[in-house]
C-alpha cells in the first residue's frame, strides 16, 4: 500500500517535471525554435499537467459516467489520445514538408537541365 507520504511525493515530483517542460518551452522559444502559437500551446498543456495533478480526485466525479474507474486510467487514455493526434500531425508536417523538398529538388533539376 501506498502511504500519504509516497502519494504527495509523487504529486511533487509531477509538479517539478511540469515547471522544467514550461522552462524548456521557455527556452525553445527564446531560442526561436517555438512559434507564438506553439509556446502557448505548450504551456497550456503543461499547465493541464498542473492542474490534473493538483485536482486528481475531484476528477472521480467524471469518472463515473465514462465508466472507468481509476483516475490514473482516465489519464491514460487523455494521454494516448494526445499522443495520437501529435503523432498524426508529425506525420502530416512530415509528408508537406516531403513534398516541399521533392518540389525544390525537381525545380533544381530542371533549371540545370535547361542551362546545359
Amino acid at each position: 500500500m501506498f502511504s500519504i507520504k509516497m502519494v504527495y511525493s509523487f504529486e511533487i515530483i509531477g509538479i517539478i517535471f511540469v515547471f522544467i517542460m514550461i522552462y524548456l518551452t521557455y527556452l525553445e522559444r527564446k531560442r526561436k525554435l517555438l512559434s507564438k502559437f506553439g509556446f502557448i500551446f505548450w504551456v497550456v498543456i503543461w499547465v493541464i499537467g498542473i492542474l490534473l495533478i493538483l485536482f486528481h480526485r475531484s476528477a472521480n466525479k467524471i469518472l463515473d459516467p465514462l465508466n472507468i474507474i481509476r483516475v490514473m486510467d482516465l489519464y491514460m487514455i487523455l494521454a494516448f489520445m494526445f499522443l495520437f493526434v501529435l503523432v498524426f500531425y508529425l506525420f502530416v508536417k512530415n509528408r508537406h514538408s516531403e513534398r516541399k523538398i521533392e518540389k525544390l529538388t525537381r525545380f533544381l533539376a530542371l533549371r540545370e537541365l535547361k542551362n546545359i
